[in-house]
């Protein structure tokens, strides 16, 4: 798993190996879930502030105001995520 690799790992390599990741966890093509990431353009660590109090986080700038519905599939799921867990974003359950 992406998650287990070093904290070291290019913020651009990082993307790539978490859009394989996620696509092989759903059998999906790889090339979508990497284009929405670059699209997206988020960072690690980076929380950008909505007009409406939420924010969009990480690589796939999901917003906040998910959180709390998702949390019953991902117990635990927060807004503070480590490069440890930039692979989160990317494998959110689909439909949750």
């Amino acid at each position: 798993m992406i998650s287990d690799l070093p904290p070291t790992i290019p913020i651009d390599d990082a993307r790539i190996y978490c859009s394989v990741e996620a696509a092989a966890r759903y059998f999906q093509p790889s090339e979508p879930v990497y284009a929405v990431a670059l699209t997206e353009g988020g960072r690690p660590g980076v929380a950008v502030e909505n007009t409406n109090g939420t924010c969009d986080l990480e690589y796939m700038q999901f917003n906040t105001a998910y959180l709390k519905t998702l949390s019953h599939a991902m117990p635990g799921l927060r807004p503070q995520m480590s490069r440890k867990t930039a692979v989160v974003p990317f494998i959110l359950p689909r439909g949750a």
